[in-house]
């Protein structure tokens, strides 16, 4: 069974390494904007999240952060 890739990149690389993703047999979403991104991986779970750090309207920081909020304590791990 294949992972699920969230890709998300506002350049050319978006369409082709989402292609080599879906070519190497992976489950692969794009989003080219921060807003999408978050709208994204707020839908369904993801094994990998590739987000790129400068994008228009936030950065990839920026992103994971609000998307570390959404996750209930419950299951959240522990720190190592």
């Amino acid at each position: 069974m294949s992972g699920t890739i969230l890709l998300a990149d506002d350049e050319k690389i978006l369409k082709t390494l989402g292609r080599a993703l879906r070519d190497g047999g992976y489950d692969v979403a794009t989003a080219a904007t921060g807003m999408g991104r978050v709208a994204a991986a707020r839908e369904r779970p993801f094994d990998v999240l590739l987000v790129d750090f400068l994008m228009p309207d936030r950065t990839g920081l920026d992103v994971l952060r609000e998307l570390a909020d959404t996750v209930p304590d419950a299951e959240r791990r522990p720190p190592s």
